[in-house]
């Protein structure tokens, strides 16, 4: 129980494989899940709202 209670007193013990660091800088990316910005080149970087207008599906003028 007493080891229970110090382990509840110690918030989010790190893996044993995450490098140490003072700063944010020192941090290592491990992987990302989700969007990644960085894989979409700007010339891909296109507006919901002018995707929609181009197929005729949004009318951006008339919508409130």
């Amino acid at each position: 129980a007493a080891i229970r209670d110090l382990l509840l007193n110690i918030s989010n013990l790190p893996a044993p494989d995450a490098p140490d660091g003072l700063t944010e800088d020192d941090n290592v990316v491990m992987r990302i899940v989700g969007h990644d910005p960085d894989a979409i080149a700007d010339h891909q970087r296109v507006p919901h709202w002018e995707i929609g207008e181009e197929l005729g599906i949004l009318d951006v003028d008339r919508a409130v």
